[in-house]
């Protein structure tokens, strides 16, 4: 089924969505909004995929979502989008931890909670289908970086890696190091004394 814009399918998104959240006793607001732009991190951050924002951030008091603009596969976009509609769910309350965690392991996804690439194969079966029912997501991908252009400054190197406690079941710890110091003094612990990894293989 064709949609008009990116942000109608997005939409229809959520609608296909908000069984599940019934399904499993978090259901969503009556109303959520999403649309396609760049997180609060500004437009250099290619990590943060999408956002979520508290109901009280918006005067008309609704959860608003927004989706990285380099994203484009129908798919990845589900999962981004399925990640931040838990968030609206618990009103960005919890961040990565207690309902948050516990909802998106029942939906497939795996630690470290923060990211997302490491969900089930259940699950990403489930969304593909989904995005197949959708249609193609109207939205072509914006280029950042090489071969996308911008009249703001430069971005700067950063030499720190991010680990996270991604083995741990009661946080979600989160500290940057250099590859150095790790070499030199191994990888760190979280308070709980499980050892950290980092992000994503990094």
């Amino acid at each position: 089924m064709a949609t008009d814009t990116r942000e109608t399918w997005l939409q229809r998104a959520v609608e296909a969505l908000r069984p599940w959240f019934e399904e499993v006793g978090m259901p969503l607001p009556d109303k959520v909004l999403v649309g396609v732009g760049f997180s609060s991190k500004g437009l250099k951050s290619k990590k943060v995929v999408g956002e979520c924002w508290a109901a009280a951030a918006s005067d008309g008091g609704v959860n608003q979502i927004f989706m990285h603009p380099a994203k484009s596969d129908p798919g990845e976009v589900l999962v981004i989008l399925l990640h931040e509609l838990i968030h609206a769910a618990d009103n960005c309350q919890n961040g990565h931890k207690g309902p948050f965690m516990k909802t998106a392991k029942v939906f497939g996804f795996r630690a470290p909670f923060t990211s997302y690439g490491n969900q089930t194969d259940e699950l990403n079966a489930a969304l593909a289908a989904l995005a197949d029912a959708l249609g193609p997501y109207p939205h072509n991908t914006f280029l950042v970086g090489p071969g996308g252009k911008t009249s703001g400054p430069k971005e700067q190197k950063n030499r720190h890696i991010k680990l996270v406690a991604a083995d741990c079941t009661e946080c979600d710890y989160q500290v940057r190091g250099t590859r150095e110091r790790i070499e030199r003094y191994g990888y760190p612990r979280c308070p709980h004394g499980v050892e950290m990894i980092v992000e994503n293989g990094g």
